[in-house]
């Protein structure tokens, strides 16, 4: 194994078993590779960053948030959840038009560039 980080349950366990002496630390390896490992996208915000409660987008995790209730065990309606479904379905149909418009305005950016 060539990175000992996560070996073992507790630093006692990965002592005993020498692993900092057999292995490298995958930090050490992160740490001396960050371009491998930064996110070309990352853009740093001033402020906070606050999270949007709006109904339009908060999806309701019926297998999650339902999974060890009764109502879960014992419901036949499928009709229960359909206004978080169809949320969810004019949700993702916006969001394929927002991402056509993007590719859109890329190739247009791109085009404008080129002449």
């Amino acid at each position: 194994c060539k990175y000992g980080t996560f070996l073992f349950n507790n630093d006692k366990e990965r002592y005993q078993a020498k692993i900092r002496e057999l292995t490298v630390s995958i930090w050490s390896y992160v740490n001396t590779n960050l371009e491998m490992f930064t996110n070309p996208f990352y853009s740093k915000l001033k402020g906070k960053i606050e999270p949007s409660y709006s109904p339009a987008i908060l999806q309701f995790w019926k297998e999650h948030f339902l999974l060890y209730t009764e109502q879960a065990e014992t419901s036949e309606n499928p009709d229960t959840h359909r206004p978080f479904d169809d949320r969810a379905k004019q949700y993702k149909s916006l969001l394929a038009e927002l991402n056509s418009l993007k590719l859109q305005l890329s190739q247009q950016s791109s085009a404008n560039n080129v002449s």
